[in-house]
């Protein structure tokens, strides 16, 4: 590579996916934090309202 081309910057994304257990809307949730223990979280719905805890779902085939 010459010293005038740019290089291709490149970030990774998390992006978790989000489903209320009252109304079964669904979103998203961005981060740049790979490390973010998401668990420890709570949301609101933005359907909704409803406040709850996060519970990871490990196993893709429930979907």
């Amino acid at each position: 590579m010459s010293s005038d081309e740019k290089s291709i910057r490149a970030h990774r994304e998390v992006i978790w996916h989000l489903t209320c257990g009252h109304c079964h809307y669904y979103w998203t949730y961005p981060t740049m934090n790979i490390d973010e223990d998401i668990s420890k979280k709570s949301f609101h719905c933005p359907l909704c309202g409803q406040n709850s805890k996060t519970v990871v779902d490990d196993n893709l085939n429930a979907l």
